[in-house]
């Protein structure tokens, strides 16, 4: 189980491409605190830093997001629905809805 500001990265990573540090880093958050952090998921190749100095999730981290909720008893009846918004000037990933079906 990853640390809460590591999940709270990954989280505002997955609704956009990319961020930059300053867009990532809470105020009231200590930089070494959370550059410690950062650089752990850039260890665990869950997050990189591309060349604009961007930080993006890599496949392994979208993955994660993705089986994040997953509760092996109710896998099978888990659907997480994405809905990939386009423009002619960005383009988003919006996480809108984990339906789980009760199969009590």
């Amino acid at each position: 189980m990853l640390h809460h500001i590591r999940r709270t990265i990954l989280d505002m990573l997955a609704i956009a491409e990319s961020l930059r540090y300053g867009q990532l880093k809470p105020k009231e958050l200590d930089g070494n605190v959370f550059t410690y952090h950062l650089q752990g998921l850039i260890s665990d190749k869950l997050i990189q830093k591309n060349a604009a100095g961007d930080y993006c999730l890599t496949h392994k981290g979208r993955d994660y997001i993705v089986h994040r909720y997953e509760d092996s008893a109710y896998s099978a009846h888990s659907i997480f629905l994405i809905v990939y918004a386009t423009s002619a000037k960005s383009s988003a990933i919006a996480w809108l809805h984990r339906i789980h079906a009760d199969s009590r």
